[in-house]
């Protein structure tokens, strides 16, 4: 009885799970087919016509005519390919020394973060950079008394394109690698394998997903960058300057133009066919067991190394710029002066820009993450179908290869003459879908690598699935949201609206990445929350790693087993054994936390309150 009442409970709830999951799903795929696939077909359409708006083929006869601008696809093919290799190698021994050595904590932030300053940095900054750090007259090449390399050209564009791409790059790979379960690390070398073969079985491997995805956004944000060629690229011509050069040169030509902007789009239709082939070598664990890395001073050394050597050679090509504006003419009068920069702080104008530019960025950042937040809760934390979810990863396939300055046109075609021409809602909206593909593809793999038999716990407690995501998911994707924008102040008034409040919360970017099994964490809560004394406390978890984590800290340590990760059942799994079996199961998983150390097992948390009443 107690049973057929709780099914018929639960058949409501799922239904508005659906409900609300194919609501948020149009949503997302109505604001691209107006905000995307709209203006991009635009696009295609006027490369197609004349001025007076006839059919014609005319537009790409003339700019395929012109030898120059076939050149300059092959460039802007080599020296992309090649800074996007760099890239991805770079990012990797950046995230490898973050994730995978005992390299100092302090010094794994900073790598963090340093990986991370150039994106802070608009590209035709770093041409300017460059010039000054490299050119004949450039600051390294005045202490060596001669110059490394051409900086205009391929060389100057490669240098770029690098420490350009360098940070999303390293986001990608940085974020996967943290849901690389370390344990066959230490199985492989049991098993007697070299150190390469370790690597390459069960770090590079797992990460092929995302190596790949990481290097079509790098190449394609070099494919489509022009900001670094304007300086740097001499007689180097690229694609992307081509379609600059067309759009906002002395004498624009919108259908030639469109040309050039179909162009660029055609190599995003390989990468998303690329990327779905390699999607299907990536490697999901059901769980991730937290494990303490072994101790290799080799390892370390090198790792850390060549990691600071990577930072130091990259940002040190910027320290020009805090030398220049203090210089009254580089390089030819060196005399100190603070000219410059009170001429620019005293510029009336310095402060309506500032503020523009702030109103563009905040929502971008707000509207963005949320975007990309909900987008990935419908791919990866749903029971949609297939198609659904091929659908919003096209979409994010299809943004991460639209060239900047393509959607740019796009949108001049498609919003000229409407409301929002002009105002700073559209450039809101571009921005927003222009940088989806990055934040998404880190969100989804994020919770996709979650314990999947969370929102069958929740459903089985009784909680909504907007509670369940609001109380389990979001906290366990705050290092993730975190990375993508600093949004902790915006999203717990929001999670307390929902019912989720919590005293105190923590994660393990604050205890120097050192999450379960050790205790910090729980140290953490017991000292914000005023606890004297461990036995006054409880840590109720699902896994292992929580119980460890428990006993490590000292405090009651309590196991639940139905939904758990030990358990590794979804719920319809789980509800189709026969009674026998479904004890035969919770006793095997209650077994196991006992055998970690739990003071105590419950099947449930419905047992939890009279468990803790007792022990109080």
């Amino acid at each position: 009885m107690s049973s057929a009442s709780g099914a018929a409970a639960a058949m409501p709830r799922q239904v508005l799970q659906e409900k609300e999951l194919r609501v948020l799903f149009l949503l997302i795929v109505l604001l691209f087919v107006v905000f995307l696939a709209a203006p991009l077909a635009l696009v295609l359409v006027r490369s197609l016509t004349t001025g007076a708006g006839a059919l014609t083929l005319a537009n790409y006869l003339e700019v395929f005519s012109r030898p120059d601008f076939v050149q300059s696809i092959a460039n802007s093919f080599a020296v992309s390919a090649a800074s996007a290799f760099v890239a991805v190698l770079l990012a990797f021994l950046l995230s490898y020394t973050v994730n995978c050595t005992n390299v100092p904590a302090p010094l794994k932030r900073a790598i963090g973060l340093f990986a991370q300053l150039p994106m802070l940095v608009p590209t035709i900054t770093y041409g300017f950079a460059i010039i000054y750090t490299f050119g004949r007259q450039g600051l390294l090449t005045r202490l060596l008394g001669f110059q490394l390399f051409d900086i205009y050209g391929f060389g100057g564009l490669m240098l770029g394109y690098v420490i350009y791409t360098l940070p999303t790059a390293f986001l990608l790979v940085d974020n996967s690698f943290r849901f690389i379960d370390k344990r066959f690390m230490f199985v492989s070398r049991l098993m007697g394998d070299r150190p390469l073969a370790t690597l390459l079985t069960t770090v590079v491997r797992p990460l092929a997903g995302a190596l790949s995805v990481a290097f079509v956004q790098s190449f394609f944000l070099a494919f489509t960058d022009y900001g670094i060629p304007t300086s740097v690229g001499g007689q180097y011509n690229v694609v992307a300057l081509e379609l600059f050069n067309q759009m906002l040169g002395a004498l624009p030509d919108f259908n030639e133009g469109a040309v050039i902007a179909v162009v660029m789009l055609i190599p995003s239709i390989a990468s998303i066919i690329l990327m779905a082939a390699l999607e299907r070598f990536a490697i999901r664990y059901n769980k991730i067991t937290p494990v303490e890395l072994s101790a290799s001073r080799v390892r370390d050394g090198v790792a850390g190394g060549l990691s600071v050597a990577v930072l130091v050679s990259l940002l040190s090509v910027f320290a020009v710029i805090l030398i220049v504006p203090f210089v009254e003419m580089w390089p030819y009068r060196m005399t100190f002066t603070l000219d410059h920069v009170a001429s620019v702080i005293t510029d009336p104008d310095l402060a309506g820009v500032l503020a523009n530019s702030l109103v563009v960025a905040v929502p971008t950042a707000l509207v963005g993450c949320a975007l990309a937040y909900a987008a990935a809760l419908v791919t990866a934390r749903s029971n949609l179908s297939v198609a659904s979810k091929r659908i919003v990863d096209s979409v994010s396939g299809v943004i991460s290869t639209v060239p900047g300055m393509v959607l740019g046109i796009a949108f001049l075609f498609a919003f000229s003459g409407t409301p929002i021409q002009g105002t700073f809602a559209i450039l809101i909206i571009c921005n927003v879908v222009h940088y989806f593909a990055t934040p998404y593809q880190m969100m989804k793999d994020s919770l996709t690598k979650m314990n999947a038999s969370w929102e069958t716990t929740a459903k089985l407690m009784g909680d909504s699935w907007i509670k369940t995501i609001v109380r389990v998911v979001t906290p366990n994707a705050w290092p993730t949201i975190l990375q993508v924008f600093e949004m902790m102040a915006i999203v717990k008034p929001e999670a307390a609206r929902a019912g989720y409040k919590p005293d105190f919360s923590i994660t393990p970017d604050s205890t120097g990445g050192h999450g379960r099994p050790f205790p910090y964490m729980v140290f953490r809560n017991l000292e914000a929350l005023g606890v004297s004394c461990v036995r006054k406390a409880a840590k109720v978890g699902d896994t292992v790693s929580d119980i460890k984590e428990g006993t490590a800290a000292g405090v009651i340590s309590i196991g639940v087993v139905e939904g758990s990760s030990e358990m590794g059942l979804t719920q319809d799994e789980y509800e189709g054994l026969a009674p026998a079996e479904r004890d035969a199961v919770c006793e095997r998983v209650a077994a196991t936390f006992r055998a970690a150390g739990a003071d105590a097992v419950i099947r449930n948390l419905s047992e939890l309150p009279t468990l803790l009443a007792e022990i109080a």
